[in-house]
């Protein structure tokens, strides 16, 4: 069986978190054809029955939740990715107001009961979901590509990558 992935993304189709967490590894993947796209109102059930799985980046609000059932009816898969610990963000973070919000904390509990597998980047964020939902997940680590040159690699220089 080939798999049909698309991939729906908060961020840019291009951005950092599309090509760690989505692009880039479905992209290495033998047998794997796919799309990557930002969620939007476009996802109707004629681009949506050109894939047999759905993988939802970070899904957290009722558009993301309605797609996920949209496809579920049409048969697909449904793959819940979380790189984050969206629903124990803290007041420290510009993110906390949204995320205190108790129908995103329910959207994210809805759209994890929808989905067939759920991924998390870390071990401690698989344990703080089973604590969460109830449910297992997989860890999917974040990684540095290896096989991708780097043409920075002979500078020594510390970066950092992320939110605010």
């Amino acid at each position: 069986m080939q798999y049909k992935v698309l991939a729906l993304t908060d961020a840019t189709p291009d951005g950092a978190m599309s090509y760690y967490r989505v692009g880039r590894p479905l992209g290495i993947m033998q047998g794997i054809e796919y799309d990557i796209t930002q969620y939007n109102d476009s996802m109707t059930w004629d681009v949506l029955q050109r894939f047999n799985v759905l993988l939802v980046q970070r899904p957290q609000n009722e558009l993301h939740y309605s797609i996920i059932l949209r496809a579920k009816r049409l048969g697909l898969k449904i793959w819940a990715d979380y790189d984050d610990m969206l629903w124990g963000v803290t007041s420290d973070s510009p993110a906390w107001e949204h995320y205190q919000d108790k129908k995103i904390i329910e959207c994210i509990k809805q759209c994890m009961s929808e989905a067939d597998v759920i991924s998390v980047s870390t071990d401690k964020l698989q344990e703080e979901l089973r604590k969460f939902i109830g449910r297992e997940s997989v860890v999917v680590r974040n990684a540095i590509d290896k096989k991708s040159e780097c043409k920075y690699k002979h500078h020594k220089r510390i970066l950092w990558r992320g939110g605010e």
